[in-house]
């Protein structure tokens, strides 16, 4: 191996490295969100999932809209069913019962079937882009 190829690949890596670190922070908060806390909590927080790829593929609601108007307004953007999971979530999350983990189980069962719907529509470097950006990282906004 040549000293230029040696240079060039740990300079590859070295601009690699931060991607794939992006990408697996977003994994390790998909994980925690999903299996963390009480199931009223793990379906907010897979409400939350739903906003920050909406997020990262260039989508953002109105400051102040309910989960019902960010839902419709994905559903016009992506098609699916988002707002249904909108509805679904503010049940869950006002309910005066606890809610069932099958429940929370089921509806990310939901929540992962409309993040591949907003995804299949895009091009791939745009889902690429999606996946790498630091927009839902950066937001402060959190929505329960």
């Amino acid at each position: 191996m040549t000293q230029f190829s040696r240079f060039t690949g740990r300079r590859f890596g070295f601009l690699l490295l931060p991607l794939l670190l992006i990408i697996g922070v977003k994994a390790r908060r998909a994980v925690r969100r999903r299996t963390r806390g009480s199931p009223a909590s793990r379906i907010a927080a897979g409400w939350s999932e739903i906003m920050d790829r909406s997020t990262d593929l260039g989508f953002r609601p109105a400051p102040g809209t309910t989960r019902s108007e960010a839902g419709a307004a994905l559903d016009g953007e992506y098609g699916g069913s988002v707002v249904t999971l909108a509805r679904t979530a503010d049940s869950a999350v006002f309910a005066p019962d606890p809610v069932d983990p099958a429940q929370a189980e089921s509806f990310w069962a939901g929540v992962q079937a409309e993040l591949r719907r907003m995804d299949s529509g895009r091009p791939r470097w745009r889902r690429w882009r999606a996946r790498i950006s630091l927009r839902s990282l950066r937001s402060t906004r959190r929505y329960r």
